[in-house]
């Protein structure tokens, strides 16, 4: 999604240049032969650029310029092994450009790998979000959660709304329990395939679609305009994540809300989160949890993982 977004970007932006695209879920041997005739800029995802590589179907020799869009999601999802794979094929003399809105300490790492005496652009620092976003939090126990989604959802019917679960199958399941309370809505998550992802952003840019349900890998970066509300059904684990989903909404000046569920399971995703944007959330149903509520399943549940300690934001 994010692949075919860029392309579309550049379309409007360049004139004479021949631009590519290359993701999964394509013909592999059309991809081919579009490269085949040349191009001026390529845009790929990891897998799909390493299976033509392998193909012998692309050469990167005279490559000047190299582009990580997303790149702390590229090193989530594990496509660092495929990066270092395709950096092997280019010429060391290059201009190499990160972009991310989160810089966790894998990131600075992948930077030194990657870049000689690099210069760093700080648009804003980090976990800092659109002025014109609200929070708001929900204390709600887990079991009743879809209850309260609904609630809130036929409150705003007309509006567009995006919906985060933190599994693919927990998003699938969502999107069907909303169906069936009458909701236009579809998913974007792993389990779909290219195609049926294409189509559900589709149909949600133009409207047919009301609520989208999603994982964060497969909504990141995506830009929908009019989302008006972006709920956290499930926290995410890593709190950066949040500056992810919430940005989303309130996109070229319009305003957007933020609204986070919290189980008692939840409260140090929950923590997390606020010391991420140096703010608490002001809370708007249900009463805190206790600190000690769901501490060992929350322990349980979270995977290990790396990065920088948060920095409050200036008021």
């Amino acid at each position: 999604e994010l692949a075919n977004q860029i392309v579309e970007s550049l379309q409007g932006l360049t004139r004479d240049l021949r631009i590519n695209l290359v993701v999964g879920g394509k013909s592999l041997n059309a991809q081919a032969q579009r490269l085949a005739r040349g191009t001026d800029i390529l845009v790929a995802t990891p897998g799909r650029l390493i299976d033509l590589m392998d193909r012998r179907a692309v050469d990167l020799a005279a490559t000047r310029f190299l582009v990580l869009d997303e790149a702390d999601q590229m090193l989530d999802i594990g496509f660092v092994h495929a990066l270092r794979r395709i950096a092997r094929e280019l010429p060391r003399e290059r201009q190499t450009m990160l972009f991310s809105a989160t810089m966790p300490k894998a990131m600075a790492e992948l930077s030194r790998e990657y870049l000689s005496e690099p210069v760093r652009v700080e648009v804003s620092p980090p976990g800092k979000v659109a002025d014109k976003v609200t929070h708001a939090v929900h204390f709600v126990a887990k079991e009743g959660k879809q209850a309260l989604l609904i609630e809130l959802l036929d409150g705003h019917r007309a509006d567009r709304a995006l919906v985060f679960a933190r599994t693919k199958h927990g998003a699938e399941r969502l999107m069907k329990q909303l169906e069936r309370a009458g909701f236009a809505a579809s998913s974007i998550h792993g389990n779909k395939s290219q195609g049926q992802r294409d189509r559900a952003i589709a149909a949600f840019k133009e409207g047919s679609v009301r609520v989208l349900v999603a994982t964060d890998v497969a909504a990141r970066g995506i830009d929908i305009p009019g989302v008006g509300h972006v709920y956290n059904y499930d926290l995410p684990n890593v709190p950066e994540n949040y500056v992810h989903r919430i940005g989303r909404t309130a996109r070229a000046g319009c305003t957007g809300e933020a609204v986070a569920f919290c189980a008692a399971e939840e409260m140090a995703e929950l923590k997390a989160i606020e010391k991420t944007l140096g703010a608490r959330i002001e809370v708007v149903g249900g009463t805190p949890w206790p600190a000690t509520a769901g501490k060992g399943a929350a322990a349980r549940r979270r995977r290990p993982r790396r990065r920088t300690p948060a920095r409050r934001l200036a008021a």
